[in-house]
């Protein structure tokens, strides 16, 4: 067989070929590489390309396996996915209930008792931004002073961008 016939083939004939040839003459990939025309790392890199992988043990090109994430047994990964999912349930329930009721929870940090150590800051801010903070705290969140808010999205940014 020549390349331009073997290429001609289709993924599945092509491995039955060479598996074929494998049994029958106990060649090697090396020598059926060459006898089509190709280097051998030219036809091991078509057939991974086409799904296919040599098993040395069997000395024939299998079928590759679907992937997994587990190192036990044979579990395909949507049942991987459905078993994290199903174990925690409760834990994504509460996270999305929480971004849904948008919560505004004041770290700790912010009422440090410990920290006698105030800074008294003016700086300027757009007006438009400033108005909408204003009402959404008055509106949302009246219990909690500007000046917390503040300290609290200053916090927020330096534990997301540090």
């Amino acid at each position: 067989m020549n390349e331009i016939i073997f290429r001609g083939l289709t993924p599945k004939e092509r491995a039955e070929w060479i598996n074929k040839r494998l049994l029958e003459s106990n060649c090697r990939l090396v020598d059926i590489a060459t006898e089509i025309g190709i280097p051998s790392s030219s036809l091991s890199k078509l057939m991974i390309s086409e799904g296919y992988e040599f098993s040395r043990k069997l000395k024939q090109y299998m079928v590759k396996e679907e992937p997994t994430l587990s190192r036990k047994g044979n579990q395909p990964v949507k049942e991987m996915i459905f078993d994290y999912l199903s174990l925690n349930a409760e834990d994504l329930i509460e996270m999305i209930d929480f971004h849904k009721n948008k919560v505004l929870v004041i770290s700790p940090a912010v009422y440090q008792v410990k920290s006698k150590d105030y800074v008294n800051k003016s700086f300027k801010i757009n007006g438009e931004i400033y108005h909408k903070f204003q009402a959404l705290l008055s509106e949302k969140y009246p219990h909690y002073r500007i000046q917390d808010a503040v300290a609290q999205a200053l916090l927020d940014f330096t534990n997301r961008y540090n």
